[in-house]
């Protein structure tokens, strides 16, 4: 189910506000009781002034192992009790913990690692609401780890509240856990096929050669999600195999971060190749991450969505943002004397039926938003004159028009209404860059 239409019919968690909060509140559409709403008047604590972990965490387990949701604190469950009025059951919250403290008892004490739930607060009624979004877990069944005792929890979320399961209870979730990930398998081989499709907007016979060559190089996709950013002039190009080698060796530092520690440049008949292999994984790893410059100008980017293998099945949005704002500004440079006056870029993402993307929703917290289920390549065509150099400091890191066009459309993929929250700030400059620049 999509968990932000629970509160609002159109907007995403992430552009939430205080009015739309209030008015979800205040009609209680969700009725008596919902598998995917709990309210509480704060988070627990105990007589020392202390939280609660284990009873903080166990909603992150619960609606983890089930279909997600929301827990709003600062309200009283009587809110399901119709006699009651609004705002008398808005109880607002006095204290909470940090949100680094938040991320800290997720991390360590849930297991399989689960990425950190969303909270954002609200004022309603002039008081103060935290709404914490969890949402479904893609490595199922999860459990509470507690480390005084090295004790291990299971819960789910049912219709009155939070269970405990009991041993029978979880050697059930497990087996039909394994069946539902084989068949999410089985839907997205399906769906997407037993191999990537390719792009319309390309020639097929050209991006099934590329394919052919790449991704025998790349750790196995299926798993991992694929992202391909595909840059091809317009016009007819010829450069030379020697020249394309060449600026790969001059320019490592002046793109993508997949370029800089590449280990050698591999030369074929035709283009060149280079990748990026996270060996602290393990030393036996394939590239996560390929940049290959063809004599006929094509420059091809394709990435695991999950460049590192965590195994957690999310796109970064503020990552794929710069990846492509990065590969228009190596087409242009690659393309730099041709007769090339204008490019076709094409981002295509492949795999990530059970992915999730990350939201920059504040420098200090993210939250995510899943894949819809079905998309078509994203296709641009862009005249090198709009593509900002890659040496003009005033606007290397400034997102493009046609950077931004895409990554509306990249929202939508993934049900969000509009461009995803804070990929630039006010004057357009790449948050994923901010402060990084001499990384990236």
């Amino acid at each position: 189910m999509e968990l932000d239409r629970l509160i609002h019919e159109r907007k995403h968690f992430a552009e939430l506000e205080d009015r739309d909060v209030e008015v979800f509140l205040h009609e209680r559409k969700f009725g008596s009781e919902h598998l995917n709403v709990e309210f509480k008047t704060g988070f627990p604590e105990k007589t020392n002034n202390k939280y609660e972990i284990r009873k903080t965490c166990k909603y992150v387990v619960g609606f983890s192992n089930e279909e997600g949701g929301f827990v709003i604190y600062g309200v009283a469950d009587d809110i399901k009790d119709a006699t009651k009025s609004f705002p008398d059951y808005i109880t607002g919250m006095t204290k909470h913990p940090s949100l680094e403290d938040l991320s800290l008892w997720v991390k360590d004490r849930i297991h399989p690692l689960i990425a950190s739930p969303a909270i954002r607060f609200f004022n309603v009624a002039s008081k103060r609401v935290a709404v914490l979004k969890i949402p479904p877990g893609v490595n199922k069944p999860y459990c509470y780890f507690e480390p005084d005792t090295g004790s291990v929890t299971y819960f789910k979320k049912t219709a009155g509240g939070i269970a405990e399961l009991t041993p029978q209870e979880i050697g059930e979730f497990h087996r039909t856990q394994i069946i539902a990930q084989s068949q999410l398998i089985l839907q997205a081989t399906e769906t997407q096929g037993a191999a990537p499709t390719v792009s319309a907007s390309l020639k097929p016979d050209r991006i099934a050669s590329h394919a052919s060559n790449i991704l025998a190089k790349l750790e196995d996709p299926k798993d991992f999600g694929l992202v391909r950013i595909y840059c091809c002039p317009v016009e007819k190009v010829e450069i030379p195999v020697s020249q394309v080698t060449k600026f790969l060796e001059e320019h490592r530092f002046h793109f993508s971060e997949a370029m800089r520690y590449f280990p050698r440049i591999e030369v074929f008949q035709n283009f060149v190749s280079v990748g990026y292999f996270p060996s602290a994984v393990r030393q036996d790893v394939k590239s996560t991450m390929r940049i290959s410059l063809y004599s006929d100008g094509l420059a091809a980017f394709d990435s695991l969505a999950d460049q590192f293998l965590d195994g957690d099945r999310q796109l970064h949005s503020g990552w794929l943002c710069y990846e492509l704002q990065r590969q228009l500004q190596l087409s242009k440079a690659v393309l730099s004397g041709s007769p090339a006056t204008r490019l076709r870029i094409d981002l295509d993402l492949l795999y990530i039926a059970a992915f999730q993307m990350v939201l920059i929703a504040s420098r200090v917290w993210a939250e995510h938003a899943s894949y819809r289920g079905t998309h078509q390549p994203i296709t641009r065509v862009v005249p090198l004159n709009e593509i900002y150099d890659y040496d003009d400091n005033a606007k290397r890191n400034i997102a493009m028009p046609v950077v931004r066009s895409i990554m509306e459309e990249v929202g939508r993929i993934f049900g969000v209404s509009q461009v995803p929250p804070n990929l630039w700030d006010s004057n357009g400059y790449l948050t994923y860059v901010k402060g990084l620049e001499s990384q990236r």
